[in-house]
This record gives C-alpha cells, sequence and structure tokens, in this order.
C-alpha cells in the first residue's frame, strides 16, 4: 500500500521533469513553462564533545515548476524530495508551493493555494539565494512557514512600495493539511524599495491568540560588476497565548569579490522574556561561499557555535554544537 501511495508523486515528479518551454494553445496565445532542479549535499561536523561527530546529509532535492499564460494566470509548483529520505523526527512535507495566481494588475493579484506567508523577510529567501546556509532562529519559531490560504498581492505602488497579505490556515504545511486545530492566521507584509534598499514590516495574528510582528531591513549595494556588499538584519517579536513575548534579531553582512563570498552573522533568540526559555540561544557564525559556472554550481562553507545562555553553568556547556558545514549545490 505504501508503494501505491508514492506512484501520484513519482508520476508528477517525472512530470515535471520532462522538458517543457513555450507553446500556443490557441491563435495568438502562448503558455510559457520554466523548470528548474536543485540538488545539495552537506558534510556537517559537530565538535562538542570529543571525537565529535559528522555525516552527510542530502540537503537538497528540490523539483520546481511554474508557469503563466498571457501574462495574466500563473501557476507554482514545488517538490520537496530530500523530506523523503528523512528520519519520522525530522520529515517535513514533500509538497512545498501548489498555488495559482490571477494578476489582474500590479497593484491587485490573487493567490489561492499553498505558498509561504507574507511573513519574514529572511525566510522568503531561498537556499540558494540567501548567503547563509541555515535559516535564522526568527524564520525557524516565529515565522509561520507555509500553509493553505489566500493572498492579496500587489507592486510598484508610486513606484517603491509592494505589499501581500491573506488569511490561511492556522497548522502550516509541515503539521497537516488538515487544519485540525480549526484556528485561522492573518498575515502581511509591506515593503519599501529603493534603489540600495528594501524595508519591510510584517505583521500576523490568529484566531489561537498569537500575534507577531517585525522589521527586516536589507542594503544591497553594487561597488562595481565584480564587487557587491550586502548587510542585512532583521527583528520580530511574537506575543504567545497571551502569556509572554519571543524576541529575535539577525544580522548579516556578506561580501562578494567576483566569484567568492565571505559573510559574517549573528543569530539571537530569547524566549519569554526576562524569564530563563528552553530556545535562549546566541549563535555567532562565518562562512565562505564559491559560485562556479554562473553560479549554477555553489560551494558553501559555514562555522558557527551555539551559546546556551540562560542554562546553569554546572555541569553544562554553554557553549555547544560547535558545527561546520560544507554544501555543495547545483542548480539546474
Amino acid at each position: 500500500m505504501q508503494n501505491l501511495k508514492k506512484i501520484p508523486l513519482i508520476l508528477i515528479c517525472l512530470f515535471m521533469l520532462f522538458p517543457l518551454g513555450a507553446f500556443e494553445i490557441e491563435s495568438g496565445k502562448h503558455i510559457e513553462f520554466d523548470q528548474e532542479l536543485v540538488l545539495g549535499t552537506s558534510l556537517t561536523y559537530e565538535a562538542t564533545d570529543f571525537p565529535g561527530r559528522g555525516g552527510f546529509t542530502l540537503t537538497d532535492l528540490d523539483i520546481k515548476m511554474s508557469g503563466t499564460y498571457e501574462e495574466d494566470l500563473e501557476f507554482n509548483l514545488s517538490l520537496d524530495l530530500s523530506e523523503l529520505n528523512s528520519s519520522e523526527e525530522d520529515e517535513g512535507a514533500v509538497l512545498k508551493n501548489a498555488y495559482i495566481q490571477y494578476n489582474q494588475s500590479d497593484l491587485l493579484r490573487y493567490r489561492v493555494g499553498q505558498a509561504k506567508l507574507p511573513f519574514g523577510m529572511e525566510y522568503e529567501m531561498s537556499s540558494t539565494e540567501r548567503p547563509q546556509l541555515y535559516h535564522s532562529q526568527g524564520s525557524d519559531l516565529i515565522a509561520p512557514g507555509r500553509a493553505l490560504g489566500f493572498t492579496l498581492l500587489g507592486k510598484e505602488i508610486w513606484k517603491t512600495l509592494s505589499y501581500k497579505a491573506g488569511l490561511y490556515n492556522f497548522t502550516s504545511s509541515d503539521d497537516s493539511y488538515e487544519n485540525d486545530s480549526g484556528h485561522i492566521r492573518a498575515a502581511g507584509t509591506i515593503k519599501w524599495d529603493y534603489e540600495d534598499w528594501e524595508v519591510a514590516y510584517e505583521i500576523s495574528g490568529s484566531t489561537a491568540e498569537t500575534f507577531a510582528h517585525g522589521v527586516g531591513v536589507k542594503w544591497d549595494h553594487k561597488f562595481s560588476s565584480r564587487n557587491r556588499l550586502t548587510i542585512f538584519m532583521e527583528l520580530m517579536e511574537q506575543r504567545y497565548y497571551n502569556y509572554y513575548w519571543n524576541n529575535s534579531l539577525y544580522s548579516c553582512i556578506s561580501f562578494r569579490h567576483k566569484r567568492i563570498e565571505p559573510y559574517i552573522y549573528f543569530d539571537y533568540f530569547n524566549e519569554d522574556i526576562d524569564e530563563d526559555g528552553e530556545n535562549d540561544i546566541i549563535i555567532p557564525g562565518l562562512g565562505f561561499n564559491a559560485y562556479l559556472i554562473d553560479d549554477k554550481l555553489q560551494i558553501r562553507s559555514e562555522l558557527h557555535s551555539e551559546y546556551i545562555y540562560s542554562y546553569p553553568t554546572l555541569n553544562n556547556y554553554k557553549f555547544y554544537d560547535t558545527q561546520l558545514s560544507v554544501n555543495c549545490v547545483v542548480i539546474l
């Protein structure tokens, strides 16, 4: 029975890998398809206790397919097949994006289906877009993730503003498609984009008595065609069940020169402000990326260490899980 359940998924994968381009469906009307395959493997070594531990992990096996009909109707479908190789404890959803979008105008677009919720500026960056290997603690613990719902989108308002807002299932796709809790989440973001600057304010609330908001700032400056400096910072706050606040702060500085990109980041999360929370953590990290074959081959390396500042000092390490990761990604 389990093999039979996998047959539709296999058929979808084969269809998405089939070469597609643009073709005419009516006189004067065309539909265009675009596909992408992302394959990534990572080697990690954790050196907390001698001799440490390490191993290889399949980090990315993404199949993405999108299409446009006459620029007004779009669809997007993406799968992460690396989740099929995960343990039951770490297993996530294979289906990532599955939505259709109608573009009435630049100011008003409608999206229905499953996608990332419009909350979390860093979370919206894919693994190949952001310099660092891993999402921030705020993206993992505060940003809602993906869910089924309805989104309104608009861009080029006074040439500098854009927005996304909608209603969604409270549970994310990693938990349940059925929304067993019955709660609904609202989320939205408004972004100002001018020259080298991007500034976003994001807000989210739900009938499950949760509220969150945040501010993200990105400065991306090209000194020349070969040199680019990017500074990114995002602050998030979350109120949980009317009892306490969680805070997160993430900042990253990267400098790309031709095919290489060193970077450094600081990641901070405070669970239950003024109290000792289980997830209180500070993660400083640095890394080095190399981009080859027109960025289609990316070799990424990162070293970070976790500081659990709320742990007692006796019989515990406050600095632990020092980890070195080397990741190889191919984009086709």
